[in-house]
């Protein structure tokens, strides 16, 4: 898989543009297959940290930044999200696309607000209700994976509350949702005849029948770009 979450280069750019061009350091939140991290790269002068806690991807990561001459700017590290190891106001700007719902978005916002200048900038794409009304099937499939999931309005609310300012928000598109699923749904179908009863392929069968059902109607990824306030 070349994504491990809805993404389109354009829209990350657009989200990430948002970073001021004198920014030094920068800090990407579960940077997986590193196609954010290259997107950065290219746009920015900054020092980037990319971290994930999967060690595999970190040293494919390594690889893939070696490959496109980063390496002097990319610093790939294996650690957890909820156990940042940096110092008080490290960086200039957080990007975390596609998994802040692991640990939750006002307890990441939190934590991670921690290790941000003032005025830095923490860019996030988070699960949404798109509907004020969702469908009970579908309310009681994300009630289980993300308990947390609300709407656009109550996670703006949330980060005005603690302390950020709104600086762009927006539900990413239908091309970003199929550049996810369309390879997942194929590695799928590969891998069914030969692993008939794995319940973790039935389990990945049935995400994918209620995303390809509802998403962009019911529910959605949705960017938020905020930036802390003076401390």
């Amino acid at each position: 898989m070349t994504r491990w979450g809805p993404g389109v280069d354009s829209e990350t750019f657009k989200a990430t543009s948002h970073i001021p061009s004198k920014a030094y350091n920068i800090l990407e939140i579960g940077s997986g297959k590193g196609l954010s991290t290259c997107l950065l790269a290219e746009q920015s002068n900054a020092q980037i940290t990319a971290i994930d806690n999967e060690p595999i991807e970190v040293t494919n990561l390594a690889e893939l930044i070696e490959s496109k001459g980063y390496a002097e700017q990319v610093t790939p590290m294996c650690a957890s999200m909820s156990e940042l190891p940096f110092q008080a106001h490290s960086f200039d700007a957080i990007l975390a696309e596609s998994c802040v719902y692991i640990m939750g978005f006002e307890e990441a916002l939190k934590h991670w607000q921690t290790v941000l200048k003032a005025d830095g900038l923490i860019i996030v794409s988070d699960l949404i209700w798109l509907t004020s009304k969702p469908n009970e099937k579908y309310q009681s499939f994300w009630s289980t994976e993300y308990p947390a999931m609300t709407n656009v309005d109550t996670r703006l609310v949330q980060a005005k509350k603690l302390g950020f300012e709104v600086l762009d928000d927006f539900t990413i598109s239908d091309k970003a949702w199929q550049n996810y699923l369309q390879p997942l749904q194929a590695r799928v179908n590969a891998l069914k005849a030969s692993m008939p009863e794995s319940q973790a392929i039935k389990d990945i069968q049935r995400e994918l029948d209620i995303y390809q059902s509802h998403y962009g109607s019911q529910f959605g990824y949705h960017f938020f770009v905020l930036r802390r306030k003076e401390l």
